[in-house]
């Protein structure tokens, strides 16, 4: 295992990205570090883009998206930042770039519950829309390949009645999707021929009226990514009541991974009880998370899934490999300024209140040197929000989260009529479970 960026508690990297040759890391402040598949930095850019939320590394160029809506496209060479698109409904966080590296797919937020696939043309600049803006799609995904476009979509209209309420819901609302990229191509639906070699072309002219269902049930589609060979992936929950999963739980859904062979058109589970699922650059590997594991997949071969033990029979990776050096000190410093950077670019008024926040940094930032514990980190991050003395400003702490909540109890009370008014004749104290 290789180790990516500094060690120590003073750095926090927030997103990373590989094409294969290289590794991008975005930083918490909204810097990007490029290094190579040994660990040695080659570049560090800063390209004053705001905070970054999602990153896509492709050869010489970096897709990425801030804060602020915008997608950005950096060329690592000379350092040249261009905008390519902007939303005024939300983030765009899903991004990808085709094989050839010169398209980049999003997913950009485009009403207040639309979302819509859109593919970047970054030798022209031009912006071609692959749906329409009225429905709910997301996480696209090129075949590695370069033939196809794959994402889901929440446009399978088949509701069910519910018999507490008595209304109709779409309990289940996704499905995959597929865009053949070439005009010439015909649908693999009809028929599929293996690839020779990597599609270097797309026609994005009309491509809009060669998208497609896979032929598949509706259900809950979390994310889809492309394999090699016409494979495709796909992560699918079952309908669960929400108690599961309720505000302070630090349980993560789980459902199973699905792979359809666009040649044989067959679907097979492959695993279950899996939270989140990645695919390898060349599409030969899938990384899929089951509750504490990583679990590296071949898509020729079926792992071992009884097996619990790291190797590459099962495909389980030996976490316990990785060190990590934590220097609290640094960390909880590294913490406070992200909370105070998060508050300063997030904030709903841009004057935040009238409040000098740089003054308010100055003032809480010497106590970090009197903190002890994690809990009085948190304090003072509180104290710091509660100068802008606004509500819905929290600090919610995966730290502090369990698998299974306990709650604290509290006072209870018995009460009296003396025939004049209630008086509390005895405290008790109540529990909670």
């Amino acid at each position: 295992m290789i180790q990516i960026g500094h060690r120590g508690g003073g750095v926090r990297y927030k997103h990373i990205s590989t094409d294969g040759e290289k590794v991008a890391v975005a930083t918490y402040d909204g810097a990007v570090e490029v290094y190579t598949l040994e660990g040695v930095l080659v570049k560090r850019i800063e390209p004053g883009i705001g905070l970054i939320e999602a990153l896509a590394l492709k050869q010489s160029k970096i897709a990425a998206a801030n804060h602020k809506g915008e997608l950005w496209v950096i060329d690592i060479d000379t350092g040249n930042v261009q905008m390519a698109d902007k939303s005024e409904y939300g983030l765009i966080t899903e991004i990808v770039w085709h094989p050839a590296g010169r398209w980049l797919a999003y997913a950009k937020p485009s009403g207040i519950y639309t979302q819509n696939i859109r593919i970047y043309d970054a030798a022209t600049g031009k912006i071609y829309d692959v749906t329409s803006p009225t429905a709910y799609d997301y996480s696209p995904a090129f075949d590695p390949e370069g033939r196809y476009l794959y994402f889901l979509s929440r446009r399978a209209l088949n509701p069910a009645l519910d018999p507490v309420q008595f209304s109709y819901i779409f309990a289940k609302h996704s499905k995959p999707y597929l865009a053949v990229l070439r005009r010439g191509d015909t649908s693999p639906f009809i028929q599929y021929k293996k690839a020779d070699v990597k599609a270097e072309e797309v026609d994005l002219e009309g491509i809009e009226t060669r998208v497609e269902p896979f032929p598949v049930e509706e259900g809950l589609y979390a994310s889809v990514v492309g394999l090699k060979g016409g494979k495709v992936a796909w992560l699918k929950y079952d309908v669960e009541g929400a108690l599961r999963y309720y505000l302070w739980s630090a349980q993560e859904r789980r459902g199973a991974v699905e792979i359809y062979d666009l040649e044989t058109k067959t679907r097979d589970q492959l695993v279950a009880g899996v939270s989140s699922l990645r695919a390898s650059p060349d599409g030969k590997y899938l990384l899929v998370k089951e509750e504490n594991r990583l679990r590296l997949i071949d898509v020729e071969k079926k792992p071992d899934l009884q097996s619990r033990d790291p190797g590459r029979k099962s495909g389980i990776l030996n976490m316990g490999r990785v060190k990590v050096y934590v220097e609290p000190e640094k960390e909880w410093r590294q913490m406070f300024r992200e909370a105070w950077l998060l508050m300063r670019e997030n904030y709903w008024r841009g004057d935040l209140n009238g409040v000098d926040w740089d003054a308010v940094y100055k003032k809480y930032e010497p106590l970090l040197s009197r903190i002890g514990t994690r809990y009085e980190l948190s304090d003072l991050i509180n104290e710091m929000q509660g100068e802008l003395g606004t509500s819905h400003a929290y600090e919610i702490v995966p730290d502090f989260e369990v698998d299974k909540p306990y709650l604290i109890g509290g006072l209870g009370a018995e009460f009296k009529w003396d025939g004049k008014c209630w008086r509390i004749a005895k405290f008790r104290r109540r529990s909670l479970v």
